[in-house]
């Protein structure tokens, strides 16, 4: 699994629990917050391991356990008490809801066929703050994902992808402008 495919497969869990709620991602370009509630969600941390793992059918096929970190954080006017005129701070409670969300078969099934891992990590942060005069209940989680990227041949490429193919053409024509030559060592000298 490539990296864009691993935000694509988190953005659609995120998003199948808050369905009535806007979803971002906390890279993206916005010139106006979202109104409450909405979600924000962040990928980080991205790592893989030193050594390849290869399939016993593939001679080509290279493997790597990768992690990476997920971080959701809940923003919410919380819910309204009427008969009081205040609200109460739901941004925990909502969050716990989603990792039992994401502890449940439905998920842990979803995340098999992708080949992925959720795992949370730590305790619900609260973060609620005073914004305008007004509460902005908020709650973090971050969770572990595990998953596994692939690549093909001793150069390790990318799964033939639009982007890969173009990237690759672009490379080969960079270098197809450069004339290699045998120099004296130390020499300075280009190319003629």
């Amino acid at each position: 699994m490539e990296i864009p495919e691993l935000r694509d497969a988190l953005l659609d869990i995120v998003s199948s629990f808050f369905a009535e709620t806007e979803v971002i991602w906390a890279e993206q370009q916005q010139t106006v917050k979202p109104s409450l509630p909405f979600v924000m969600i962040k990928l980080s941390g991205i790592s893989s391991a030193r050594s390849a793992i290869i399939p016993s059918d593939s001679s080509d096929l290279y493997c790597k356990p990768a992690t990476a970190k997920l971080e959701v954080q809940l923003f919410t006017q919380g819910r309204i008490i009427q008969d009081e005129g205040y609200t109460e701070n739901t941004a925990s409670a909502d969050m716990m809801d989603f990792i039992w969300y994401v502890d449940s078969q439905s998920v842990t099934d979803k995340c098999s066929e992708l080949d992925i891992s959720i795992e949370r990590s730590g305790d619900i942060l609260e973060t609620t703050q005073l914004v305008d005069n007004q509460f902005e209940y908020r709650a973090m989680q971050e969770f572990d994902v595990s998953f596994t990227t692939i690549r093909r041949g001793r150069a390790c490429i990318a799964p033939e992808t639009g982007k890969t193919r173009q990237l690759r053409r672009k490379t080969v024509q960079s270098l197809q402008k450069w004339r290699l030559c045998p120099l004296p060592r130390g020499s300075g000298l280009p190319c003629t």
